[in-house]
C-alpha cells in the first residue's frame, strides 16, 4: 500500500511520516518506502494525476500558506478515484470537521491527540477502508482490527501473518525472514512492522 502525506508543515509532517508503517508483502522479497511525504500542495496535485497513484492520502486540509482553491482540487482529485482520504489537522472546528468530511476525507483527526493514539488510528482506518476497494485482504483485516493489541505486545517489532494468524515477530525484518524459512510455501506469510509505542504525553 502506497500513502501519501501532504503538509506545508515538513516538521510535523515528517514526525507523523516517521510513525507511520503500512503494509509490506514479503513475496517480491523486496522492501519499498511506501509513505511519500510533499509539503507543496500544487505537486502533491500532480503527483495524484494518475487515478491509482496512491491507496491512501493524509492530508493538512487547513493550511496556513496554501491556497483554499489548491486544497478543493486535490480533494475533488481523490474524491473522483475514491482514494481513501483521511484529514489531519491542527485547526479544529466543529464546522471544519462537517465541511472536509462532506468534502470526502473518510475521518477527522486533530494533531494534539497523543501520537501512539493518532497513528493506531489512521492505520486501523487504511486497512479497514482498503477492505472496499478491490479484493478484501483478510490478514491486513485481522491486523487491522487486532493493530491495538499488537502494537502493545510487540511495540515496533516485525511481524508475519498467513491465514488470519500471528507466524512470528521479530526486531528487524532481517531476523523475521530468517525465521520464516521453514515454514510452509503457501499461502506467503505477509509482513508488517507495528507502530511503536509512546507515552500518552508524546504529542505534536
Amino acid at each position: 500500500m502506497k500513502v501519501l502525506l501532504i503538509d506545508e508543515s515538513a516538521m510535523v509532517a515528517r514526525q507523523l511520516r516517521d510513525r507511520l508503517v503500512a503494509v509490506e508483502s514479503s513475496t517480491t522479497g523486496a522492501l519499498h518506502a511506501i509513505v511519500d511525504l510533499e509539503t507543496d500542495y500544487q505537486l502533491a496535485l500532480e503527483k495524484l494525476a494518475e487515478p491509482e497513484a496512491y491507496d491512501a492520502v493524509i492530508i493538512e486540509p487547513y493550511p496556513f500558506d496554501q491556497p483554499a482553491e489548491m486544497v478543493r482540487r486535490i480533494f475533488r482529485r481523490l474524491r473522483a478515484t475514491r482514494t481513501i482520504t483521511i484529514a489531519v489537522t491542527s485547526a479544529f472546528t466543529v464546522e471544519r470537521c462537517v465541511e472536509t468530511m462532506r468534502a470526502g476525507a473518510r475521518d477527522f483527526f486533530v494533531k494534539s491527540r497523543p501520537i501512539n493514539d493518532l497513528v493506531t488510528a489512521i492505520l486501523s482506518l487504511i486497512l479497514r477502508e482498503s477492505e472496499t476497494v478491490g479484493v478484501p485482504d483478510l490478514d491486513a483485516r485481522w491486523v487491522g482490527r487486532q493493530l491495538m493489541r499488537l502494537s502493545a505486545s510487540y511495540p515496533g517489532q516485525w511481524i508475519a501473518v498467513a491465514k488470519r494468524r500471528l507466524l512470528a515477530h521479530a526486531e528487524t525484518r532481517a531476523e523475521l525472514i530468517e525465521m520464516l524459512k521453514d515454514c510452509p510455501p503457501e499461502p506467503p506469510p505477509k509482513v508488517w512492522r507495528l507502530p511503536v509505542e509512546w507515552g500518552n504525553d508524546d504529542v505534536f
